[in-house]
């Protein structure tokens, strides 16, 4: 097994961001970095980052036969070059992180979120539900896990769940499910070629890339009720006004005719970029006391 086989095959890539943005939903509760309990923090970010772990590493076993089929070079497990006994491992170890941390801490409520995206993130790719063909459906699973993304570790902290902590969550929770269209998008061809009915099978990569594009510019407003509400600092918004324009000049570019893979492929860079980028920003505001 090669470095690559096992960063793809983790899914590494797509599970660490998830710790950041755990962090900052962690920061929010607290007043800031600088103001955190370390060994609750530490819980809360292992319980998001195991969710993450377990949603995507399920969905690459549910899906392994589809993408043997595509010959994905970015799906070791569905080749055999990553272990399928490493990846039901990954998957359990994902599992156990947030029930294990929400039982060390005595948070029930943790616990029951902790347990209802489990169930979200097997349904989601296993063959009975099969949510990810059921488009509204799996647009409100991506709704609720970058939701619950800041909600949780933001609960966990605080041992109390506050409305406001949904309410800056949601603004997560809007970035991923938009975010997620573009893999759609991205992945319609082989898709519709392993019968996988996805939104963008189903209504056309250009309807994928204006509902993705809708809901980004959503999420922007609602960042801004945030800050105009005193929910979170006046800073918030304008740490992803810069990434928000790239994300936009980017669509433009990619929609302004017929969606190729290469300007698709373009256009999820831009927004991996932009999303990395005011992720950080906003925790760099958190590091010096930037919180409500």
């Amino acid at each position: 097994m090669t470095p690559r086989s096992l960063w793809h095959g983790s899914r590494l890539g797509d599970v660490l961001p998830w710790g950041g943005v755990s962090l900052l939903g962690a920061s929010f509760a607290s007043g800031g970095l600088l103001h955190l309990d370390p060994a609750r923090a530490a819980l809360a970010m292992l319980s998001v980052l195991g969710l993450a772990l377990f949603a995507f590493v399920v969905n690459d076993l549910f899906d392994r036969s589809a993408n043997r089929r595509e010959a994905r070079s970015d799906r070791p497990l569905a080749s055999g070059e990553f272990p399928a006994g490493l990846a039901y491992g990954l998957a359990g170890f994902g599992a156990a992180f947030p029930l294990v941390s929400s039982l060390l801490l005595g948070d029930r409520l943790s616990l029951g979120w902790s347990l209802a995206s489990l169930a979200l993130g097997a349904a989601y790719s296993a063959p009975g539900p099969h949510l990810k063909c059921r488009p509204w459906l799996a647009w409100l699973v991506h709704l609720f896990q970058g939701t619950l993304g800041f909600a949780l570790p933001a609960g966990m902290v605080r041992a109390a769940f506050l409305p406001g902590d949904l309410l800056c969550g949601l603004w997560f929770g809007l970035l991923f499910a938009g975010g997620h269209l573009h893999h759609q998008a991205i992945d319609a061809p082989d898709d519709e070629a392993a019968g996988t009915r996805t939104l963008a099978v189903r209504r056309g990569v250009r309807t994928a890339l204006w509902l993705g594009f809708a809901q980004f510019a959503l999420a922007e407003a609602w960042a801004l009720a945030l800050a105009l509400s005193s929910l979170t600092p006046s800073g918030w918004i304008w740490a992803q006004s810069g990434p928000y324009l790239a994300y936009l000049i980017g669509f433009a570019f990619a929609a302004r005719a017929r969606p190729d893979p290469a300007r698709l492929r373009l256009l999820r860079t831009i927004y991996r970029t932009a999303y990395l980028t005011g992720g950080a920003a906003l925790l760099v505001l958190s590091g010096i006391g930037a919180s409500p």
